[in-house]
């Protein structure tokens, strides 16, 4: 490439040879010339046959290779004898001159890392800018100290807060990074920082259990409803995950549909909200998450218990008179015989409610024949709770 080329003018007149040019600048003698370490040797060249190896020769000091950064001095020297050539300007003496190879700059930087709070620390790898030709930081040091580079020091630890921890190279160990930029001799190396990033951990309602096997999302998406039994109603949250259970807490509050907080146990048949909040237990926890803004809600229902009340039917043998008093006088006797009660949609239970008593609709039952759907329950089942059904029963004789 012409960048690694010190190039000659070739404009010759006669037997006179033209000073060399460095690029586009003609070399005076005495004078220095900076170039850049190109991890190349620089090479003298010439684009015309008639500057030639015949007319001159050139050598110079140090490494005769021109690559590594260091300072070498060219001297270009006319052969022939008794002035046979000259330079352009009439001179004979020696060109010497001094080509200063600098080192290349050099910039290694651990590379930058995002992570999540509570996550673990990432395998850190190193970056490097302005090595030229190809070169490696491994090749170029060696296993040893290749090794010293790439031990890592970064205060984060898991579960360390959100915000921003440096890394550095070399352990920190200043001494280690001048051991390496003294062996890098070719390049003016500075060391730098990285960066480790860790942003807040966004936790959302489907990271939360619930009972039945549901999340909490799930239970807002479609809310539970349950029969009424007379016990209480919840939402159970049953786990939060074992890295947050510490620091999370999940708000939990039942409202009626007025919209007033309940202050009794959750038991009678209603639609109900259920206001759910994630929260920090520590406010100063609250910049390491990402918890929802918004109160979730749920509409919780408890359906009400549907049962059935069979009056049994009642016979007689006719005897001619009016069994109205007869029945009466019968259940008064034990009237818990003369019913069956059935729950439909709920395992039966016992809240306090009952059939209190049969009654016979008041008339004449004197004949023979079925007085149909003539007896009938009275009972506590409160409408609020209870979708009672009664099947009467028939007086036969």
């Amino acid at each position: 490439p012409l960048s690694d080329i010190i190039h000659f003018s070739s404009n010759i007149v006669g037997v006179k040879i033209p000073v060399v040019y460095l690029e586009n600048g003609t070399i005076i003698a005495g004078e220095e010339y900076r170039k850049p370490y190109i991890g190349t040797p620089y090479r003298f060249d010439c684009n015309e046959s008639a500057m030639n190896s015949s007319l001159y020769t050139y050598a110079f000091s140090g490494d005769s290779g021109l690559t590594n950064a260091g300072t070498y001095t060219i001297t270009f020297t006319l052969k022939g004898e008794n002035g046979q050539y000259e330079w352009e300007d009439g001179s004979t003496d020696p060109v010497v001159f001094t080509l200063v190879i600098n080192p290349a700059n050099l910039t290694i930087t651990p590379d930058d890392f995002t992570i999540v709070y509570k996550e673990d620390a990432p395998t850190y790898t190193l970056g490097a800018t302005g090595l030229v030709n190809g070169e490696t930081l491994e090749n170029l040091l060696g296993d040893d100290l290749y090794a010293k580079l790439t031990q890592f020091k970064c205060d984060y630890t898991q579960g360390s807060g959100v915000g921003s921890y440096e890394i550095f190279a070399c352990d920190g160990n200043s001494t280690t990074q001048t051991e390496i930029d003294n062996d890098l001799t070719n390049y003016n190396v500075t060391f730098e920082q990285g960066t480790l990033t860790v942003t807040p951990l966004t936790v959302d309602y489907d990271d939360v259990d619930s009972s039945d096997d549901k999340t909490l999302q799930d239970l807002i998406n479609n809310g539970p409803s349950f029969v009424y039994d007379n016990n209480s109603k919840e939402v159970t949250v049953e786990n939060l995950p074992d890295e947050l259970k510490d620091e999370l807490e999940v708000v939990i509050v039942y409202k009626d549909k007025d919209g007033d907080v309940l202050t009794d146990e959750l038991k009678n048949a209603g639609e109900y909200t259920v206001e759910i909040k994630l929260r920090v237990k520590d406010p100063e926890d609250a910049v390491n998450y990402d918890l929802p803004d918004e109160v979730a809600k749920i509409t919780l229902t408890i359906n009400k218990a549907e049962i059935t009340i069979t009056v049994h039917d009642k016979s007689y043998v006719y005897n001619g008179t009016n069994r109205y008093d007869q029945f009466n006088a019968d259940v008064e006797n034990g009237f818990e015989a003369y019913y069956t009660v059935t729950f439909d949609n709920v395992v039966s239970f016992n809240d306090g409610s009952t059939v209190t008593s049969i009654v016979l609709t008041e008339g004449e039952y004197v004949n023979a024949g079925t007085y149909a759907d003539k007896i009938t329950a009275e009972h506590t089942y409160s409408a609020d709770n209870y979708v009672v059904t009664i099947v009467k029963g028939d007086l036969i004789i």
